[in-house]
């Protein structure tokens, strides 16, 4: 796989070493798989991530969360998803030419079949996969974990395995055992260990296998391992100290409709650079919805403005000038 470092990637809005939550998403997280075992179970011409990658990125984009949360993907889980995507390929074009060879035998001349693959050698789908991933980091704002393959890292990896530590473990295959399975995921627990040290962020990791808990339970007291995006949302709220009514608030100040919808429905002109401080927000336990009070500053004054916000429409239901007569000079 063609070595795209973090330059590559669209960065967040902030520094990766200034952000609190890193989010990292195993390799059963990337590809869209279907129950069909006559052509696979894997999609190969595009690349879409799991719901719970989407609503994890739902969550930070609606509150205003994308400068302190970062999306990463191992290195190691994006060369093991290329390498899973060609062997489909190489696997399905062989068993689609053999059938349609065969029912060429059955039919003879009753049978007329033209069909063609865009990516004539497995040189060019790799290419094509390649593009592919990048493109998909690209355009959800992910970065790559890169691992470190020096002699230090190696020896971590060697004592493991002699000493049968996880993520390794025993593994039958026939008659053979291996005693040296699970080096992936060494590989990802290695890179986010690391990751963790030098910045200090709390990191997660989203995945569906049930073996990471035995992996970070030593000094990893901010290292969490997830299954679903509620998991990680939760932790990704504690961390942040970050309530409902926090929430509230910072999508408020990132949601430029819903300050517009606000401002115009007080009958203030909007504009873009004008201030909203000073923001608070109650919860109105009787109808569901939320009061945000915030001071509007335009032209050298201060408005203060009272907000009715309904988070299950996503809509300002009313909006006035709390305190019309004492407007305050900037």
């Amino acid at each position: 796989m063609k070595d795209v470092r973090e330059d590559d990637i669209m960065k967040p809005l902030v520094p990766l070493s200034e952000l609190c939550v890193s989010v990292f998403f195993d390799t059963n997280q990337l590809g869209e798989r279907f129950n069909d075992d006559g052509c696979g179970n894997m999609i190969v011409h595009r690349i879409r991530a799991s719901k719970d990658f989407y609503a994890i990125q739902k969550f930070t984009h609606k509150y205003g969360l994308s400068s302190r949360v970062s999306f990463l993907f191992p290195e190691i889980s994006l060369k093991e998803y290329k390498r899973q995507s060609v062997e489909i390929f190489i696997e399905h074009t062989k068993s689609l030419e053999d059938k349609v060879e065969k029912y060429k035998k059955v039919f003879g001349e009753n049978l007329s079949v033209n069909f063609s693959f865009a990516h004539k050698s497995t040189a060019d789908f790799e290419a094509f996969i390649e593009r592919l991933i990048q493109q998909f980091m690209l355009e959800n704002q992910c970065l790559i974990a890169h691992h470190n393959a020096n002699e230090e890292t190696f020896k971590r990896f060697v004592d493991k395995v002699i000493n049968r530590e996880p993520p390794f473990t025993d593994a039958h295959k026939g008659s053979k055992k291996y005693k040296d399975a699970g080096f992936k995921d060494a590989v990802i627990e290695d890179t986010i260990k690391l990751f963790s040290e030098s910045t200090n962020n709390v990191c997660i990791l989203l995945s569906e296998d049930n073996d990471w808990g035995r992996c970070f339970k030593k000094d990893c007291n901010n290292i969490y391992v997830c299954k679903n995006a509620d998991q990680v949302i939760d932790i990704i709220c504690k961390s942040l100290s970050l309530g409902k009514l926090d929430l509230i608030a910072s999508m408020f100040l990132n949601n430029s409709y819903i300050k517009e919808t606000s401002i115009t429905m007080a009958n203030l002109k909007y504009e873009e650079l004008s201030l909203c401080e000073n923001i608070e927000v109650d919860e109105n336990t009787d109808d569901e919805t939320y009061m945000i009070r915030f001071d509007y500053i335009m032209d050298n004054k201060t408005y203060k403005i009272e907000t009715v916000y309904e988070e299950s429409s996503n809509s300002v239901i009313s909006s006035i000038i709390s305190d019309d007569d004492d407007l305050q000079n900037t």
